[in-house]
């Protein structure tokens, strides 16, 4: 793990940490420091940005980047079926394939459950270390570790089907889904 170097590769900057396994390389880095609103943390795994979170106190739940309020996911959230019948915090279950640093944990209500599928055993270690969706999110979080198509399928041969309302999908390989 590094700390506080410039990454030869990157100069957007500093590495806050960094982690190579089989998966590839998973790292933390600091971005605009200098302003105190902006000032975020990113994950970035294959070069590709895989989530932030601001660093200000204010908006440290703020869901940014694709998945702000205003995203596809922040509106099919809100705009849930349920939600709209029961009100804005009428809770989901929530399963999402790819965990990044939790950014969907932001949009969390209380009585809300969300299960991560998440197949690198770097980015959950580094979203819980150096990121606090999971941790300071209003919905109970699982992390369940392995290919997210292989857990579902297992749990639906067991009989433990989650019966998610909403099952958002967001792996990726680089700046692309899998192939499989």
């Amino acid at each position: 793990l590094g700390t506080q170097v410039k990454d030869a590769w990157d100069n957007r900057g500093d590495v806050l940490a960094k982690i190579r396994n089989f998966y590839g390389v998973v790292k933390v880095i600091k971005e605009d420091e200098d302003d105190e609103d902006e000032y975020s943390l990113v994950m970035q795994q294959a070069g590709v940005d895989q989530g932030s979170q601001f660093q200000a106190a204010a908006r440290r739940m703020e869901p940014a980047c694709s998945f702000g309020v205003n995203s596809g996911i922040g509106q099919a959230l809100a705009g849930h079926r349920k939600r709209r019948e029961g009100g804005p915090n009428a809770p989901l279950n929530i399963g999402v394939i790819g965990l990044g640093v939790g950014m969907i944990a932001g949009h969390a209500v209380p009585g809300d459950a969300i299960r991560y599928y998440e197949l690198n055993p770097a980015v959950t270690e580094l979203a819980q270390r150096h990121f606090t969706f999971l941790k300071d999110s209003k919905a109970k979080i699982e992390v369940a570790h392995g290919d997210g198509r292989i857990l579902l399928e297992r749990e639906a041969r067991s009989g433990q089907k989650k019966n998610f309302d909403i099952l958002i999908i967001d792996a990726f390989r680089g700046a692309s889904p899998p192939m499989h």
